[in-house]
C-alpha cells in the first residue's frame, strides 16, 4: 500500500518537476532525445491526478474525436484541451506510475503535433 507522499516522491526523485502550490506540479517528460512534453500532476490524500496538454482552441468536434479514440478523458480548461488520467494512490506501484506518465506523454505528445503544432 502505497501513500501519496511516497508516490510523489518517487515521481520528483525521477523526473525534473517545478512546484506550483497547493499539491500540484509541472513537468516534462522526455519523449525521445530531441522531444518532450508538459505533464501536470496534481495529487490528493487517495488520487493522482495527471493531464498533458494538447491544443489551443480546436474545435469540439476534433476534442471528441480524440476521445472516441483515446484511453484517456479529455477536458477542456479555457482554451486549452488536455487529456487526463487519475490512478488510485491505495495499491500503486511504480510501474503504475511509470506507465501512465509514458503513455499519457506520448499520446499527449503524438496529438500536440497533429493539433496543437507542438507546442507543448
Amino acid at each position: 500500500m502505497a501513500t501519496i507522499n511516497e508516490v510523489i516522491s518517487h515521481i520528483k526523485s525521477n523526473y525534473s518537476t517545478e512546484d506550483l502550490g497547493n499539491g500540484g506540479f509541472k513537468m516534462q517528460f522526455n519523449i525521445d532525445s530531441t522531444r518532450t512534453q508538459v505533464i501536470f500532476v496534481h495529487s490528493t490524500d487517495a488520487m493522482l491526478l495527471i493531464a498533458s496538454p494538447f491544443a489551443h482552441n480546436i474545435s469540439s468536434d476534433l476534442a471528441f474525436q480524440v476521445a472516441e479514440t483515446s484511453i484517456f478523458g479529455v477536458k477542456k480548461l479555457d482554451d486549452l484541451y488536455v487529456l487526463h488520467h487519475v490512478i488510485p494512490v491505495a495499491d500503486i506501484d511504480a510501474s503504475e506510475i511509470e506507465f501512465g506518465l509514458k503513455v499519457l506523454a506520448l499520446q499527449a505528445d503524438e496529438l500536440d503535433s497533429k493539433f496543437g503544432r507542438d507546442q507543448f
